[in-house]
Formats: structure tokens, C-alpha cells, sequence
């Protein structure tokens, strides 16, 4: 597998779990979308049916949701090991808010602002700080782990503004190169070999 289909990948995966609508938890149920169609009359009509639209596109969208779960529940099992939860929220919404608050005082302020390099800059030292100690400092060995760990800390931030969800997007790309998981994930075969452990 070639670095910038694995790069490609993880952009996906940022992706899903930034929208509200993916609930890695929840079985995922088939798609259903309302379409106007043109009548031989000229009359419209609304018809609700499961989406066939483009089968490839499909299927890339069915296994991308399939390998989030995957790897939300290998999330999950890091931190229900690592740190027991006392709390009713789930233990990477409090990793979720603080990374929150550094984002969203990015995006306050203005891109020309003289100062405003220097801040991102800070800003992602934060963000790295922050992962590295929650996260991957604490996960040895299993990359698949370290990854879904990391991408649930996304799903606090999925009803943020577009600008701060940019950001975080941005930040956690960085920060995968920066870990070099990305060429971890290169050398095992990336997501595929990810589902075919599953299916082992």
C-alpha cells in the first residue's frame, strides 16, 4: 500500500468521525434518501428508497464506517484499561474539551493577523502535548489501538464550527505523521489489514 492511500485513508477516517452523523457505537443501518424524480406526465414525485447510488462509492463508504467501528471499539478498550471511567461521559470527551478549547482560540483569531503563525504554531504544540500524553505514550505495540484511541477523541469535537473541525482535521493529520503512524500503518498493510485481523 502506497503512503498517500494510507494518508488518504486517514483523511476519511478524520472525516467520519468529525460528522455528527457517524455513531461508532451504533450498528450502522442501510441509507435511505429522498429523491424527485420527472414523470412521462411531467408530474414529480418523491420516492424514499434505500440509495444504490454509484455501488463503488458505496462500498468505499460501507468499509470506511465498518473499519471506524473497529477501530472505536480498539479505542474504547484503551481506555476503559488505561483510565476506569467514574464518570457517565465516555473517557475521551474530557481529551475532547481540552483540545476544544486550544482549537476553537485558533479560530478567534484572524488569519492575517501578524501574530496568528506563532499561535497555530503554539497551538499545535498544545494539540501534540496533549495526544502524546493521553494517548500514544500509553499504547504500546498495537498502532490499531493507538489510531482508534486518538480518532475518538474527534467525536467530542463533531458539533464544533466548520473552522474549528478544520483545524482539528489539520492538527491530527500533522500529528499522525509526526507520531509516523501513518508508515506504521504503510508497512502492516493499512486498513485492509486491519479487517482481515478482524476476520481471523
Amino acid at each position: 500500500m502506497s503512503a498517500s492511500a494510507v494518508i488518504r485513508d486517514m483523511e476519511a477516517l478524520v472525516d467520519l468521525f468529525l460528522s455528527p452523523n457517524f455513531h461508532p457505537f451504533m450498528p450502522e443501518t442501510p441509507e435511505t434518501e429522498s429523491r424527485t424524480i420527472h414523470t412521462g406526465n411531467n408530474g414529480l414525485h418523491n420516492m424514499v428508497y434505500e440509495a444504490d447510488v454509484e455501488e463503488d462509492d458505496e462500498e468505499d463508504d460501507d468499509f470506511r464506517k465498518h473499519c471506524g467501528q473497529v477501530l472505536a471499539r480498539m479505542g474504547d478498550e484503551f481506555y476503559n484499561s488505561t483510565k476506569p471511567n467514574v464518570s457517565s461521559d465516555p473517557p475521551w470527551l474530557s481529551i475532547s474539551e481540552r483540545l476544544k478549547d486550544i482549537l476553537y482560540k485558533v479560530t478567534k483569531i484572524d488569519d492575517t493577523d501578524p501574530n496568528y503563525e506563532e499561535e497555530k504554531e503554539k497551538a499545535w504544540n498544545d494539540y501534540r502535548d496533549i495526544m502524546y500524553k493521553s494517548v500514544s505514550d500509553n499504547v504500546v505495540g498495537d498502532v490499531y489501538k493507538q489510531l482508534g484511541a486518538l480518532l475518538l477523541t474527534l467525536k467530542g469535537l463533531s458539533t464544533m464550527a466548520v473552522g474549528v473541525k478544520g483545524l482539528a482535521h489539520v492538527f491530527f493529520i500533522r500529528y499522525i505523521r509526526d507520531r509516523q503512524i501513518d508508515k506504521q500503518m504503510q508497512q502492516l498493510g493499512g486498513l485492509n489489514h486491519l479487517i482481515s485481523q478482524e476476520v481471523d
